[in-house]
């Protein structure tokens, strides 16, 4: 095999400090390469350097392509796709309009909108890398409708329209359900191109995979396979009755846009309860996490929540009901682009007062909170940093220590757990079983049974925009 990429001694700083230091390393042709690592230890910025988005601050990058070598990176932009969280936000908050279709289309210039105007060979093209994929179903529709799984297929098709030499694939796997995972593994393992994965799961890992490489420490370093991250930790669920009503939703009909999302929803939760919500992408589980949370409202039926009065406002439902998604990660890098600076203590601290990302200036007692979660979530040292430039999981900590900083009651976390390395799991584990040891209540959308602490007592599916009970 030859290589495609070779690194050779090579720095890369962000933000004036060193993220990978003295790194020689080769991407061959054929491999398949696995890469883990700790939240922050620069996977996504390996991957950024392997494509060109990032330059080196010190040492030299060679690609080889077409029997001839160069160091620029604009051939390889061409050549090498990127499959990223980042762009996947980027696609949920865009004022455009975009079908799937489009999203595909794009993959053909690598511009984040579609070629203009559109060439019959293009939509061919887009069209057979749809139907490779089987998402035909969702070629007209509004990417910002899709779930999570629903646009990382989307992005696949995008990546791979352009016939690209390598594939680059950032926590690709990470809030997909278990028959979307086993899909993705197949066609990952079925397109015969070069690859690079980046994964904190052994049980995403390609069974085609060459190489296994750990990024931590500034260094990039080859391994011998990686442990499992699977638990046989039983759930353990008691279905509890519980209490007195914390909250409840009667014949409610949710839609986005023009799409029924969900109906006749009727569900209670019950003091003592704390819930695990189950479904397949697409089935309408965030969306029944945001009815819940109150950001969203139910075209038909009715929505209460604890004592809150019909129409308390936004903050106040949020400082009582703390609520993560990928969609509040969109909503916080849509406030910051308004904002001359936002910091990671800021997104922290906007916890204690219901908003996302603009707080007032917090007192000695609660600075001394968001330090103390900070750390045992790891991102103390992005308390001073400004969240532009952050990576997906670094944003998604901040995130998750913004719903434990306040005095919320509900606690509602979207996957919290994806993309989570197993020392953060833990950490947060602690920290949810420190809040219902204080009386707080927690829901908990997840695609990972083993994922999910042992407090938890009750379980539905949401299947088909329908809230079945187990």
């Amino acid at each position: 095999m030859s290589s495609l990429v070779r690194l050779e001694n090579v720095n890369v700083a962000l933000d004036g400090r060193n993220v990978l230091s003295n790194v020689t390393w080769s991407l061959q042709r054929g491999d398949v390469v696995v890469v883990t690592g700790p939240n922050g230890a620069g996977k996504s910025t390996f991957l950024k350097l392997l494509r060109g988005d990032l330059w080196p601050s010190g040492g030299t990058r060679t690609y080889a392509f077409d029997g001839k070598s160069t160091r620029s990176p604009l051939i390889a932009r061409e050549r090498v796709a990127l499959v990223s969280p980042e762009l996947a936000d980027w696609y949920g908050k865009s004022e455009w309009v975009l079908s799937a279709l489009d999203v595909v289309l794009s993959g053909l210039t690598g511009e984040k909108l579609p070629p203009f105007p559109r060439l019959a060979l293009h939509e061919e093209a887009a069209r057979r890398t749809i139907d490779r994929l089987g998402i035909s179903h969702l070629a007209e529709r509004d990417v910002r409708t899709l779930s999570q799984g629903q646009r990382r297929r989307v992005l696949l098709g995008r990546a791979l329209v352009s016939r690209p030499e390598a594939l680059l694939l950032d926590e690709f796997f990470e809030g997909v359900d278990a028959e979307g995972r086993a899909a993705l593994r197949e066609a990952v393992e079925g397109l015969g191109l070069t690859v690079v994965a980046t994964t904190h799961r052994a049980e995403d890992v390609p069974r085609t995979a060459t190489r296994f490489v750990e990024v931590g420490g500034e260094a990039v370093r080859e391994r011998r396979g990686m442990p499992s991250s699977a638990s046989s930790r039983p759930l353990g669920m008691r279905a509890v009755p519980g209490g007195a009503v914390l909250l409840a939703v009667e014949n409610a009909d949710v839609y986005r846009g023009e799409t029924l999302v969900l109906q006749s929803v009727n569900f209670e939760w019950r003091a003592g309860q704390h819930w695990a919500i189950f479904g397949p992408n697409g089935a309408g589980k965030s969306t029944f996490a945001r009815l819940l949370a109150g950001e969203l409202y139910p075209a038909s039926g009715t929505a209460r929540r604890l004592d809150l009065p019909a129409n308390a406002s936004l903050e106040e439902r949020r400082r009582h009901i703390a609520f993560v998604s990928a969609e509040t990660q969109t909503e916080l890098l849509r406030a910051a682009q308004l904002r001359e600076r936002v910091t990671g203590a800021d997104v922290i601290a906007s916890g204690l007062f219901g908003t996302v990302g603009w707080t007032p200036v917090a007192e000695p007692s609660q600075a001394a909170r968001i330090e103390d979660i900070a750390k045992r979530l790891g991102v103390a040292a992005l308390l001073e940093r400004e969240i532009e430039g952050l990576s997906y999981g670094q944003l998604k900590r901040l995130l998750l220590a913004r719903a434990l900083v306040g005095q919320a009651r509900l606690l509602l976390l979207d996957e919290p757990f994806e993309s989570l390395d197993a020392t953060t799991k833990t950490a947060l584990g602690v920290l949810l079983r420190e809040r219902v040891a204080q009386g707080v209540h927690v829901a908990l959308v997840v695609h990972h049974p083993s994922d999910l602490p042992d407090f938890v007592t009750n379980a539905l599916h949401v299947d088909a925009g329908r809230v079945k009970f187990d």
